[in-house]
């Protein structure tokens, strides 16, 4: 869940929407030189934004029960907890792969370098003699090997190789056409993945996103910035419509603290929902 705040409200986004945002704007790449990613295999391409749309389809097992922080605030997923987001990275991945193998091979390559940023977050805060330390590293290598064996049976079951040298899920650029493509869904899928949070959160976490102009190139940097809480300008621009308007539905609360997860899990039950709109258009950040 994004915890969005203004003008003295939680305004609450589920996971699973902001990566159906995520897959729609993947669907409006296609600004020269960016290739739209339908151009270069139409099948694929499509298969790759609903990928990118279901990157987070194993949320809703939090979402729908949202839990607080320490504060006792709605919980943001920047606030999520190794052990729960696990269970959601790999639940995501399931839900994927039942509907599209490729899905679910391009959600767990998602699920695998989240992991990757989460271990190294326990090697900086933990000391090594802490049993924190020893248990965490402990269960994110054990997803890691549990998400390296199920790429390996997607790559099997979509005719892609098991006989090139991988890192963390994928090959060097240049190594196979197929691969070329698979590596430029995936980093298209975190671009996306990061410029919609960059819309939904309070503040964008990030200043940039990088994107290949076509598969097989390296990446480019694009610069990003919210000018106001509801436009965001892009240099250079990725889409091929001159601007781009999209909607997403959130639940409202005043902003509080909440006296337990049952009171809160109440509360949003019956929360009003509204529909956010943003614009993104192209602009010097």
């Amino acid at each position: 869940m994004i915890r969005h705040e203004e003008n003295g409200q939680f305004v609450l986004i589920r996971q699973d929407d902001h990566a159906k945002l995520s897959g729609e704007l993947a669907g409006y790449i296609g600004a020269a030189p960016f290739e739209a990613l339908i151009d270069r295999s139409p099948e694929w391409g499509q298969r790759a934004i609903n990928a990118i749309a279901l990157h987070d389809a194993g949320w809703p097992m939090h979402d729908d029960a949202p839990t607080l922080n320490s504060r006792q605030v709605p919980r943001d997923v920047f606030e999520s907890k190794h052990d729960m987001s696990m269970k959601l990275w790999s639940a995501s991945a399931d839900r994927a792969m039942a509907i599209d193998p490729y899905a679910g091979l391009l959600v767990s390559l998602h699920g695998l370098a989240l992991s990757v940023f989460a271990l190294s977050e326990v090697m900086h805060q933990f000391s090594r003699k802490n049993l924190a330390y020893t248990r965490e590293r402990f269960e994110l290598n054990r997803f890691q090997h549990n998400e390296v064996e199920r790429q390996i049976a997607l790559r099997a079951s979509i005719g892609l190789r098991t006989d090139l040298p991988l890192h963390y899920g994928l090959t060097d650029l240049g190594s196979d056409p197929r691969e070329d493509l698979l590596i430029h869904h995936f980093r298209t899928l975190q671009a996306m993945d990061r410029l919609s949070l960059a819309l939904c959160c309070t503040r964008s976490p990030f200043d940039s996103i990088e994107l290949a102009h076509h598969p097989g190139q390296a990446l480019s940097r694009i610069r990003i910035k919210r000018t106001t809480p509801r436009l965001l300008v892009m240099d250079p621009w990725i889409f091929d419509e001159p601007t781009v308007t999209v909607q997403i539905p959130a639940h409202v609360l005043p902003v509080q603290t909440f006296v337990g997860e049952a009171a809160f899990q109440a509360d949003y039950a019956f929360a009003p929902q509204i529909t956010l709109e943003f614009t993104l258009e192209p602009g010097k950040p």
